[in-house]
């Protein structure tokens, strides 16, 4: 500022001639105003002690504040990393397991439907016969002519999930709120940790994701589902089923 006003004259800025007459404190008495024209370069432009103090104190714990940063930085990523884990643990799962529908790891049906009793009505009516006449080869498992009578029902469900290619879940309002559902789902998401494309998720209805249990929220955050409402959705299901069969 001093070394622009000192040029104003020289240049013939007459816009600028005001500052010329600007006042400031002088720094010896700390009380008398003096016009900046009367201030010599070196009185007004010498370096401060407090600037010198600022510059040490940084200089000097310099080292200090980088480690004190690096600490908070490992503190901020070890927080998120615990917060995280089972996401973490299953995410690293999806990805490095091998997918492998092995031929020489036969199958009993190339699918079991999950359902709630409930929506029974949809899947006989609707899915199983559909399937049947665009899939005549596809076995499918379901509950009511496939499990074992007497069994229990757990043991049911691990055989019908293990013994199959794909699981099929018909995921409904009512499927959340069917104990038994959730078991089938667990079955199905452990296997599809194992064997990557295990579990097709059939959503029928429109469904708020915030009441999920949180492995079926991070399935349907992770894998593709499909949509009944898609109008490709009897094309993609049969592709996908296709695919087994062959393998």
């Amino acid at each position: 500022l001093y070394e622009f006003i000192a040029e104003i004259n020289d240049k013939n800025w007459e816009q600028y001639t005001y500052l010329k007459s600007m006042q400031c404190l002088d720094q010896e008495s700390e009380r008398n105003l003096k016009n900046i024209s009367e201030y010599s370069y070196e009185g007004m432009c010498k370096k401060t002690d407090s600037l010198c103090v600022s510059e040490g104190i940084f200089e000097s714990n310099k080292y200090s504040i980088l480690g004190f940063s690096l600490v908070f930085l490992a503190s901020v990523f070890a927080c998120l990393l615990y917060k995280y884990k089972y996401r973490i643990a299953q995410l690293y799962r999806t990805k490095t397991t091998v997918q492998c529908h092995c031929p020489d790891n036969p199958k009993h049906y190339d699918a079991f439907i999950s359902y709630s009793s409930s929506d029974e009505r949809w899947v006989y009516d609707i899915l199983y016969k559909r399937l049947q006449s665009f899939l005549p080869d596809v076995s499918i498992c379901l509950h009511h002519k496939d499990f074992i009578p007497g069994a229990c029902i757990a043991e049911n469900i691990i055989n019908s999930v293990e013994n199959s290619r794909y699981t099929l879940l018909v995921l409904s309002s009512n499927f959340i709120e069917s104990e038994w559902c959730q078991m089938e789902f667990q079955k199905a998401f452990h296997q599809t940790l194992k064997h990557r494309r295990h579990l097709l998720v059939l959503l029928i209805e429109d469904i708020d994701f915030t009441l999920l249990d949180y492995d079926l929220r991070f399935f349907l955050q992770t894998y593709t589902y499909l949509k009944y409402s898609d109008k490709l959705f009897w094309q993609k299901l049969t592709g996908t089923l296709q695919m087994s069969t062959k393998g």
